[in-house]
């Protein structure tokens, strides 16, 4: 048997011990805040409405229909995961496509009445859940967390 594997190796330099990597820590909170999300979205007419659906499609028709590949760009996501979310929304009555009026071989991407109701209720969420994170760590460290976030990603932070 290889030594390698039996060994043991503590206090390596270099090594994080038991300290979690900031990755971990990103990404668990990334998890905690999708299942948060998911609970509060469940208690409003919106709850099959996934964290994804609002990031990668319902935040982007604000301001009028724009085209899935548009979308993918945005996200950084593949247009095959796009035209995914965009088949399952519409099938909800949350979104509507249609031929683009400047290019006929692609199509539009547009909310409906119900996609707007859902999107409110998305902000909505989003603000309740932030709250929550604050009143959990203290307003100071909370916004010490959203200015430090926004400078390592270059994000715009409101203050």
């Amino acid at each position: 048997m290889d030594d390698a594997c039996t060994a043991d190796h503590p206090g390596r330099p270099g090594s994080l011990g038991t300290r979690p990597p900031v990755i971990a820590l990103v990404g668990a909170a990334k998890h905690v805040f999708a299942r948060d999300f998911a609970q509060r979205m469940a208690d409003t007419p919106y709850g099959d409405v996934t964290l994804a659906h609002s990031a990668n499609v319902l935040r982007w028709l604000h301001a009028g229909p724009v085209r899935p590949g548009a979308l993918a760009a945005r996200c950084d996501v593949s247009k095959q995961a796009i035209s995914q979310q965009i088949q399952r929304l519409e099938a909800q009555g949350y979104v509507t496509t249609c031929p683009d009026p400047g290019d006929q071989r692609g199509r539009l991407v547009a909310l409906t009445d119900r996609g707007r109701a859902a999107q409110d209720a998305v902000h909505d969420t989003f603000r309740r859940v932030e709250a929550a994170w604050a009143e959990r760590l203290g307003a100071a460290r909370y916004d010490d967390l959203r200015a430090a976030l926004a400078t390592l990603t270059g994000m715009p932070h409101d203050g």
